[in-house]
Formats: C-alpha cells, sequence, structure tokens
C-alpha cells in the first residue's frame, strides 16, 4: 500500500463467511477491516454480505459462484467503484 499513491482508490472485496470457505474468513475479513482503517484511500465491499443466504448464487459445492452469483458479483464490484470511476 506504501508504493501505491494515496489519492488512488483501491477497492477490496471481504470474503464469504460460511463453512464452504476454505481457511479462516473471520481472520482474513479482520485483517481487511484493520487495513481499512488504517488507510484512507481503501473501500472494503462487503461481498459476505451480500453471498449470504443466497444460495442460488453458488454452485453446488457452496463456494463457487453460479452463473447469476457472477453476475451479482459484476453488480457487486460495478455499483462499489461507480459510474465516475469506470
Amino acid at each position: 500500500m506504501r508504493q501505491i499513491p494515496k489519492p488512488t482508490p483501491i477497492y477490496w472485496l471481504n470474503v464469504q463467511n460460511q463453512p464452504t470457505y476454505p481457511a479462516h474468513p473471520e481472520s482474513v475479513n479482520d485483517a481487511l477491516a484493520a487495513a481499512n482503517d488504517r488507510w484512507s484511500n481503501i473501500t472494503l465491499v462487503d461481498m459476505s454480505a451480500h453471498f449470504r443466504n443466497h444460495p442460488e448464487r453458488h454452485q453446488d459445492d457452496g463456494l463457487h459462484f453460479s452463473t447469476a452469483g457472477s453476475e451479482q458479483l459484476a453488480a457487486l464490484i460495478m455499483n462499489a467503484i461507480g459510474p465516475g470511476t469506470r
């Protein structure tokens, strides 16, 4: 982060907090939240909340996105960055 100019916006997606996530999603999200607090140019996008309780957005493994989930992910990102930054 120190190498990125301060006015450069950074968008990070947190990880899904569900049993199918491979390793310690809470720890990953805590680290991302701490970085968000530390660096003023980071925007943390809450992917976890967006996909929670939406099994139709996942493949049968419960982790990877279905076609509908991929479309939702794209919409989440586009909404986060806004029309002025595209």
